[in-house]
């Protein structure tokens, strides 16, 4: 019987150690994936029900976990966004737009709220250029137009309540 330091260099014993984990790794990996899914679902449902609690950290917290597991997850992105443009955190609803914008570039939502992010940031032209990024991925589609022309068009006064402005 080989001792412990025998296994170590006994080829053999590589070679099943090596079967095994493939055979492990063809059973395991696609659970594994769906196991993230039914994850990432599961935290998205508890991102909601904390925002609708207004428990704002524990709403971050789930989404990121969602997007940790599925990172294209387009629900998780706008629940965490929510939650950004709830606490009034708008360099970093931006920066969640950019992630967004990473795996669904052609989405005119992304866009949107990049720019209405950046419109509240202060960086009129930042947000005008995705805004017209949004009205160009959406083949000028008429709703995308009326959105945008409406994040250009209001702006926030000094206490951050929205007011009527010149779209400059």
């Amino acid at each position: 019987m080989a001792s412990k330091t025998d296994q170590g260099n006994n080829p053999l014993w590589h070679m099943l150690l090596t079967g095994v984990i493939l055979v492990l790794g063809v059973f395991v990996a696609p659970v594994s994936a769906q196991q993230a899914e039914k994850g990432a679902a599961q935290h998205y449902v508890d991102g909601v029900n904390f925002f609708t609690r207004s428990r704002m950290r524990d709403a971050e917290r789930a989404f990121l976990m969602a997007l940790r597991e599925s990172p294209a997850n387009k629900a998780a992105w706008m629940g965490l966004m929510d939650v950004y443009t709830a606490q009034q955190r708008y360099e970093e609803g931006a920066d969640a737009a950019d992630r967004a914008l990473e795996h669904h570039p052609g989405d005119p939502e992304f866009w949107i709220r990049k720019g209405a992010f950046l419109r509240d940031a202060g960086r009129k032209s930042a947000a005008r250029a995705a805004l017209e990024r949004a009205v160009e991925v959406s083949a000028s589609d008429q709703d995308v137009v009326k959105r945008v022309k409406n994040n250009l068009y209001f702006d926030r006064d000094a206490s951050g309540r929205i007011k009527l402005g010149n779209g400059k």
